[in-house]
Formats: C-alpha cells, structure tokens, sequence
C-alpha cells in the first residue's frame, strides 16, 4: 500500500510541476486533474479510506473522451491496486505500456507488472516484465532488491513446476 501510494504522489507531483500530458483533448486533461484530487479529497463512506473507486469512475469518462490518454491509464492502474483490483490494474498499466512504452524513466510499471503476474502465478510473463525493468539503467536502488526478489520467485516457480516433487501431506 506503501509503495501504491507512493508512485501515486511521486506521479501527481511530477506532473502537476511539469503540466504536459500526452492528452491534448482539454475535456481529458481536466478530467484527469479531477481524478488525481478526488482520493485525497473525499472518503468513501463504505470502506472510510480515500475514494479511489469515485477517481475511477472520473478516470472512466476520462479514457472515453481520449483512449490513448496513457498517463489516465496509469493512473486508474494505481487506484486499481489500492482497492485490490489487480486484475485491472494489470490491464491498465498494459494499456499504458501499449500507447507509450517508454512513458517511465524509472521502467517501475514494468516492476509493477511482474510483481502482479507473479502474484497472479502466471511466472513466464512475470519475468518477461521483470527482466525489463531490472535492465532499465535508470531503476531505483530500493525497488531493484525487490526486482531480484521477483525475478528469483518467478525463475524458481517455473523450474519448479517443470519438476514437480511428489508431495504427500499427513
């Protein structure tokens, strides 16, 4: 969750300093600025935690206006996480990578991704992200050890399942 919220200031920031998007569709742009805000702004009074679904649902009309919004994508990716949507969020941070696979310096959506499939338990495509962000020059020192970690769970898990052990519980 840490980490979720995290990119999330990390992203609002650098944006919110730099103010280019990939968007240039006004109605996009603004609807996108409402949806950074909403989680910190509002509680949803379900859970009583910051309302990621209501940023969502703003994201939602966002992508409906410009589907190659790629920061929108990455954006409802991160609110997918926080509310446990992975499933979503995996499909999100594809979308990102489809519209513009160099979109982070860093390469953490493709941190993200393997540490979702791995999760998933779907190992081949988690080392296929892995791999690619444990390459990435630019990767952070803390969220490298955390790429090992995944790279050896997911490269473990394969060869494991390739030479299964019988296994007879008491």
């Amino acid at each position: 969750m840490k980490q979720c919220l995290f990119l999330v200031t990390l992203f609002l920031l650098t944006h919110s300093v730099c103010g280019q998007y990939s968007s240039k569709i006004k109605k996009a742009v603004k609807l996108f600025k409402e949806a950074q805000v909403v989680p910190s702004q509002q509680i949803d009074p379900k859970t009583g935690y910051p309302d990621f679904g209501s940023g969502i649902e703003i994201l939602n009309k966002c992508l409906l206006k410009d589907p190659n919004f790629w920061e929108a994508y990455l954006l409802r990716a991160e609110f997918h996480l926080n509310l446990r949507n992975k499933s979503e969020a995996i499909s999100d941070y594809e979308n990102a990578l489809r519209i513009n696979p160099e979109h982070s310096r860093t390469g953490m959506t493709f941190s993200q991704l393997g540490d979702l499939y791995l999760d998933r338990g779907e190992y081949a495509k988690s080392l296929q992200y892995i791999q690619r962000f444990l390459k990435n020059p630019n990767a952070n020192s803390d969220y490298l050890k955390l790429g090992k970690l995944i790279y050896e769970s997911a490269t473990f898990s394969i060869e494991a399942m390739k030479n299964p052990v019988p296994f007879e519980p008491l």
